[in-house]
């Protein structure tokens, strides 16, 4: 077996995140040959996953869909070390071999199982060199993961929810097992989730552009400023229909040169243009685990570590046990908890991430309730009073679009937790947040409330007491703003800001407001509804917010302008601790189904799933194995 220790230094997120695909691919698909620049490519990508870098997998996914797809049409050379790089490569923990691969995350666990389950197929009778098993032992092993991955995907969700960055990941896994796996009913059960997926992008997606950038629960600073570099990028063009140029290197070409076919249902969704209102749940909270999917590693453990749970109260013990099970200790993403992991099996380690209450527990993706509403005028998203005052990561919580790309949110900026190349890049100035808002969103208004008051923790940045939005006010056609207000406007579309204290500026792009408690709150129109933007400037000063203490609670409230359209006859908002938001005196529920949308309703945990729209429809049954388009 190899068993060599991989050790060479970790290459950065700049190159583990860069296009894992190669040059010429679309030509090889139609029938064409490799060109040189792609022979360059496949060996470099060969290089890297010899080397087991992170985010190897994602590569090796590139490498097996293009042997078994269009093997025949390689030069011998490229062919035989295509096809020694994946007989030697670490499919899954359980395999030997020291490295600095993250293989756990929800999008690799996938990810790697694909690559792993067709590897088996493909050489069924030879023996991998670095697990020492055949092929058709691999394929089942990845198999049994694969089954448990989708089922928890089609009932729960993506606990990496609405991702434009992983989702590709998901996507791309999925019509490679689509396209290639031998089994028919893994292959419906993968066209039923990646139909899911699709259906995200469709039911989350700004249809001017079209561009995805919701709330999110992994998201990095370059979509979140500039939606059309997001990664989804050419998924939600190819579901829109407007078929835009795509990057043939990134791994989303896997897809587009699937013979997965985007159901009917789900293009006439992301081509409405009518507002509509979206409502849906996704993952689970760490605390539901065990009782929904089953205990020990290989279930409550493995959906865990899939939503980064690694530290938290509840997953601590399986975490312990995992390290071991599957010799991690010196994972550079692992080994700072080697030292408590050695008190495993004593019942202390729970009590103790309560009292250390180590920072990276915001790394830990909870149950979130999206609700999403969209025009072609605007966007707003935001993850419902999801983990307020909690240590944050990568989550993006509430987003307004507008034309144009212009993009404006909120973040408590913070310094990542670790400063080693392999973990140092957030959270950060515009990736997730120190410490999580409370917020919550009505129709065209979000509020968000940044509370930096919460105890401190083990592997905590010294924490910054402010808040700042992303203001790109050089891509309005207008802006004005006064000591605690913002406007601006793109063509006939509107977005208004109110601050809870006086606004500076930062950074291009960047207004702040500093304090222990700094609000905003966001609201979006457009000139059918609110007559010009004078007027619509004038209304959003005429509304006031301020910060009141009932009880020992910080609650938020809002009064706006009664004749001011934009609010729509809302002119009371309060939003406090433990999930109170209420519009004038009206409670409103911040806890989603599955989905709630003008195109379905499904509870959560379904068996089964429909949406119509436009004269189409889509009916997936998950025990029944079928899956039907109308």
């Amino acid at each position: 077996m190899d068993t060599v220790t991989r050790s060479s230094e970790d290459p950065g997120m700049a190159v583990k995140m860069a296009p894992p695909g190669f040059r010429g691919i679309r030509e090889l698909a139609g029938g064409g040959v490799l060109t040189a620049s792609g022979r360059d490519d496949l060996e470099a990508i060969c290089d890297f996953v010899d080397a087991r870098h992170d985010c190897s997998d994602f590569r090796a996914l590139v490498l097996i869909k293009t042997l078994l797809a269009w093997g025949d049409r390689l030069p011998e050379a490229t062919r035989e070390r295509i096809s020694t790089t994946l007989m030697r490569h670490k499919y899954w923990m359980d395999e030997p071999g020291r490295d600095g691969m993250c293989l756990w995350s929800e999008n690799h666990q996938v990810v790697t199982g694909v690559t792993q389950y067709l590897a088996g197929q493909h050489w069924p009778d030879e023996v991998f060199a670095n697990s020492g098993r055949r092929g058709v032992e691999q394929r089942e092993r990845a198999a049994e993961r694969l089954r448990l991955w989708l089922d928890h995907r089609f009932r729960f969700g993506f606990s990496e929810w609405l991702s434009p960055i992983y989702y590709e990941e998901d996507a791309a896994a999925l019509a490679v097992l689509i396209d290639e796996a031998d089994d028919p009913e893994l292959v419906t059960a993968a066209s039923s989730v990646l139909d899911l997926l699709m259906l995200d992008l469709a039911l989350h997606s700004f249809p001017t552009g079209p561009r995805f950038l919701p709330s999110s629960g992994r998201c990095y600073d370059l979509a979140k400023v500039d939606p059309k570099q997001a990664p989804v990028q050419s998924l939600v063009e190819a579901i829109a229909g407007t078929d835009a140029d795509w990057d043939e290197t990134r791994l989303g070409a896997l897809l587009r040169l699937s013979s997965y076919r985007i159901p009917p249902v789900i293009t006439a969704i992301a081509q409405e243009t009518k507002e509509n209102t979206v409502r849906a749940t996704f993952g689970l909270d760490a605390g539901e685990v065990v009782d929904a999917v089953g205990p020990g590693i290989t279930r409550a453990g493995l959906f865990f570590w899939g939503m980064e749970a690694i530290t938290t109260p509840e997953s601590v013990e399986l975490t312990s046990e995992m390290l071991h099970h599957y010799d991690l200790v010196e994972n550079p993403f692992l080994k700072d908890f080697t030292p408590f992991a050695e008190l495993r099996g004593r019942g202390v380690l729970p009590q103790m991430m309560h009292i250390v209450n180590p920072a990276t527990q915001g790394v830990a993706l909870h149950r979130a309730d999206v609700v999403t509403t969209r025009s072609s005028s605007w966007l707003v998203s935001a993850a419902q009073a999801h983990n307020p005052r909690r240590f944050g990561d990568q989550q993006h919580i509430w987003q307004v679009l507008l034309p144009g790309d212009v993009s404006v949110f909120s973040t408590h900026p913070a310094e990542p937790f670790f400063a080693d190349r392999t973990r140092d890049f957030s959270p950060s100035e515009w990736i997730g947040n120190g410490r999580l808002p409370l917020v919550a969103a009505d129709a065209n208004a979000v509020l968000v409330l940044h509370d930096l008051t919460g105890r401190s923790g083990y592997l905590e940045s010294p924490r910054r007491l402010l808040s700042h939005v992303y203001w790109p006010a050089d891509l309005f056609d207008q802006e004005e703003r006064g000591d605690r207000w913002l406007a601006g406007r793109v063509d006939d579309s509107y977005v208004g800001v109110l601050a809870l204290r006086d606004l500076e500026d930062g950074m291009p792009g960047e207004v702040k407001q500093y304090g222990r408690y700094t609000a905003w709150v966001a609201i979006c129109s457009d000139a059918a509804e609110a007559g010009s933007f004078e007027w619509f400037v004038a209304g959003l000063r005429r509304s006031a917010m301020r910060l009141v203490r009932e009880r020992g609670r910080r609650v938020l409230e809002v009064q706006t302008d009664p004749m001011w359209e934009p609010a729509r006859e809302r002119w009371q908002w309060r939003l406090g601790p433990d999930r109170d938001f209420m519009i004038d005196g009206e409670r409103i529920d911040l806890d989603h189904p599955r989905l709630d949308s003008p195109f379905g309703r499904v509870e959560r945990d379904p068996q089964r799933f429909h949406v119509e729209h436009a004269g189409h429809a889509l009916t997936l049954d998950w025990p029944a194995g079928t899956r039907e388009t109308r």
